[in-house]
């Protein structure tokens, strides 16, 4: 994917760019999210997760588990490692500029933002200063669609809230591999699929 998604007019959409350094997360989210919603609506329903007559399904609707672990450690990224603050900085000014309630908005605004991320230490609940960018662009994306304005206090929430659900996210991929194991395990017992294996034994 291009770093810049140029228009008719010539005009370059400058969220493309920015947000370019989360786009691997926010894309193996997008991926599976159907394998999500699924696994959302086993548990809302009480019934076992996986059933040997959807075993065939199964392996249709989650992929493979390398997939899956490749989004793992993206999740896990998305939690545990902040992006550099001068990114921050720059990510939030374009989105106060984007936003006529806040486009302007005193400087003040964004550095009271960046400073309770990285240096307000009841802000990171139990992880370490900063968030990462995967957070903060769902946390800038969900203010633009419920909020006119994006304030510091609301901001830094909505970063708290998505830090915990790619938290989530990670104990839902581990969930999902196993379902995929045991189809795969399933169709394989019964002749319907052959398994091949790398040399580190990896399906």
């Amino acid at each position: 994917m291009s770093d810049v998604v140029p228009f008719h007019n010539g005009a370059v959409n400058p969220f493309v760019t920015a947000f370019q350094p989360a786009q691997r997360t926010l894309n193996a989210l997008v991926d599976l999210r159907p394998a999500f919603q699924w696994l959302a609506d086993r548990r809302q329903s009480g019934g076992p997760l996986f059933e040997v007559k959807c075993a065939g399904d199964l392996i249709e609707l989650i992929p493979a588990g390398d997939h899956l672990a490749s989004a793992g450690i993206l999740f896990r990224d998305a939690v545990e490692n902040a992006a550099p603050e001068s990114w921050v900085h720059a990510a939030v000014g374009l989105a106060l500029d984007s936003e006529p309630e806040s486009a302007n908005a005193s400087d003040a605004v964004r550095f009271a933002i960046v400073d309770a991320l990285y240096r307000d230490p009841e802000t990171w609940q139990q992880h370490g200063p900063g968030v990462s960018a995967a957070v903060l662009v769902r946390a800038i994306r969900e203010s633009r669609r419920l909020y006119d304005r994006l304030s510091p206090h609301r901001l830094i929430g909505l970063c708290q809230k998505h830090r915990r659900e790619f938290a989530a996210l990670i104990d839902d991929i581990s969930d999902l591999m196993d379902v995929r194991w045991a189809a795969e395990d399933t169709l394989e017992s019964q002749g319907l699929l052959k398994l091949t294996y790398d040399d580190d034994g990896e399906d």
